[in-house]
């Protein structure tokens, strides 16, 4: 397979994809051409959260309970998921807004205007949590630095670079996005299960499970996007990079994560691995690589009921709810505050 041969190609097709060709005539968002998009634009839109809706006032103590081994497995982890959006992918909200400079179509452009925001909303809430667990600022940033340099977490943002650059071919950026968006959560998304079990660490436990529900909802809206495509990748081509996403994600968590100690099992992690990139290559229209059954149906079937519609409560104990409604002390006395007696 000669990958670069494949990627001219279809850079030279993008011009005749009716999402990507140039499109002078919709100034407007309606009427709605494509309804399908603008569904899980307004699904995602329904589904939008904020950081300081979660209440992470009971995870430091929570974690002391811990054994050390897992307590520094979820360290590690909370620090790779806060620079993950960052430094680790090379900026997802970057990579967001590739996909949405190279769709033309105004429905494709609004999903991706959202996904942008909420990943931003996903680091803001991820560094809260890091905040909590490791209060000290000089030891949280040397532990980043450490991390960033552990070639298994070199490999994921090797991952997106090769696929998500800007001379990408949009075919091969979507079905990248698509199996990062869903395989680099998925070993967070075992490790909160396994946390909610234990009734352990309610805020990361609840900010994964949005972070969760809307990383899936970003891999099948890329996923329905590759759909829509006339050109597509070569089978051989997805199918080696979902098994390439897997062992990249996997090594990951064994680099970062004490299995034993967290009471995970590590073939059952991997199968979960597994189970999710042929889910992501069925909804790419590719056929599955690994047939592999879902050891934790119990979680992803928890997953797929809050998919369909999660309420987010605001938390008493949030640290900026109140300052972000009515202002503080510090405001002027004109300070716009959406309380006021109008």
């Amino acid at each position: 397979m000669d990958v670069s041969s494949c990627r001219a190609a279809l850079r030279g097709h993008e011009a005749e994809e009716q999402i990507l060709k140039d499109n002078p005539g919709r100034w407007v968002v309606l009427p709605i051409a494509y309804p399908q998009v603008w569904d899980m634009f307004k699904k995602h839109e329904a589904c939008f959260w904020t950081a300081e809706e979660i209440d992470f006032a009971q995870d430091a103590g929570g974690l002391a309970t811990l054994p050390d081994k897992a307590i520094t497995s979820v360290k590690k982890l909370t620090l790779l998921n806060s620079a993950s959006n960052g430094s680790v992918y090379g900026n997802l909200s970057v990579l967001s807004c590739r996909l949405l400079c190279d769709v033309t179509i105004p429905e494709a452009r609004a999903f991706y205007g959202m996904q942008v925001a909420m990943e931003n909303i996903h680091r803001e809430a991820q560094t809260y949590l890091a905040e909590t667990l490791m209060p000290d600022p000089t030891q949280r940033e040397a532990d980043i630095k450490e991390l960033l340099c552990m070639p298994a977490v070199q490999g994921l943002g090797a991952y997106v670079k090769e696929h998500c650059s800007t001379d990408t071919p949009f075919a091969e950026k979507a079905a990248g996005c698509a199996l990062m968006k869903r395989l680099f959560s998925a070993g967070t998304d075992v490790v909160a299960y396994v946390l909610k079990g234990r009734k352990l660490l309610p805020g990361l436990v609840q900010v994964q499970s949005l972070i969760g529900r809307d990383e899936r909802a970003h891999s099948d809206f890329a996923a329905l996007l590759y759909r829509m495509l006339t050109h597509k990748l070569p089978n051989d081509l997805v199918v080696c990079m979902a098994k390439d996403a897997v062992e990249k994600s996997v090594a990951a968590m064994d680099a970062l994560v004490d299995y034993q100690s967290m009471g995970i099992n590590r073939d059952e992690l991997v199968g979960y691995h597994k189970w999710c990139a042929d889910s992501v290559l069925e909804s790419l229209s590719h056929g599955k690589a690994f047939m592999t059954p879902n050891p934790y149906t119990a979680m992803t079937q928890e997953m797929t009921s809050k998919c369909e519609g999660q309420e987010v409560q605001p938390s008493t104990g949030s640290r900026h709810i109140r300052v972000c409604l009515s202002g503080s002390d510090t405001h002027p006395k004109d300070y716009f505050s959406l309380n006021e007696d109008f």
